[in-house]
């Protein structure tokens, strides 16, 4: 008889191993610590000339930008192969 939290070890290792939860886990990481560098820097640390760390949160936000930006145009690219797909499939069963 196995012992049942002995598997869900087993499970939760293979899982982070495997990274299925390693990389969810570190993009909450990410976006927790880019959230505490804003609300520090908007809290504490905003002056009139800009510091270090506005422009660690400035090439910050421009990378998730370039990111959300790439994706979006991906899955348009993609959207466009299925459309034309579908069509190539109608044309040719006519």
């Amino acid at each position: 008889m196995e012992f049942l939290a002995q598997h869900a070890c087993r499970n939760l290792v293979g899982d982070v191993w495997n990274g299925q939860r390693f990389d969810d886990a570190l993009n909450k990481i990410s976006y927790l610590v880019f959230l505490s560098l804003f609300a520090y820097v908007l809290l504490f640390d905003l002056k009139k000339t800009v510091s270090t760390q506005e422009f660690v949160l400035i090439a910050w936000v421009l990378t998730i930008l370039v990111e959300e930006t790439r994706q979006c145009a991906a899955h348009e690219l993609y959207e466009l192969h299925k459309l034309e797909c579908f069509q190539a499939e109608c044309y040719t069963c006519a």
